[in-house]
């Protein structure tokens, strides 16, 4: 799954923090885990407005008291829940591969804010909006 040498260019969707935003970070396992908060990742492929990304997210993200819904399809159903990080699917089932500016953009663009009641107060965080299979 990784390069232990190199590092990968991505999206992060961090619906615990409130923040979406290109990084870059190892491509190690353990890289994963911190930047997901999660001990269990997952690999899926989903479109986002008809363009293939690699999606990887918490393999247990539903079995957690509240979880959090990061990703919705157009009908505004729950597609993914967790923080998220993007990458390209250009290898798609082969190795983890950067994302491009152009990419990146394409996935900025489709966010919207959503919000949960916390402590008497309102969470935003961003939320992955027109996604399908």
């Amino acid at each position: 799954m990784t390069d232990e040498n190199k590092k990968i260019k991505g999206v992060l969707i961090d619906v615990k923090n409130g923040v979406a935003k290109p990084c870059e970070i190892d491509n190690k396992l353990d890289e994963f885990y911190k930047v997901l908060d999660c001990q269990l990742i997952d690999i899926v492929n989903r479109n986002i407005e008809g363009k293939p990304f690699t999606i990887i997210c918490d393999d247990e993200g539903l079995l957690k008291e509240r979880p959090i819904v990061s990703a919705v399809d157009k009908e505004d159903k729950p597609m993914l829940v967790g923080n998220l990080f993007i990458c390209s699917a250009e290898n798609c089932g082969s190795e983890l591969v950067s994302l491009t500016e152009e990419e990146s953009g394409h996935i900025l663009k489709h966010l919207a804010m959503a919000s949960l009641p916390q402590d008497g107060g309102v969470h935003l965080y961003p939320i992955l909006i027109d996604m399908d299979y």
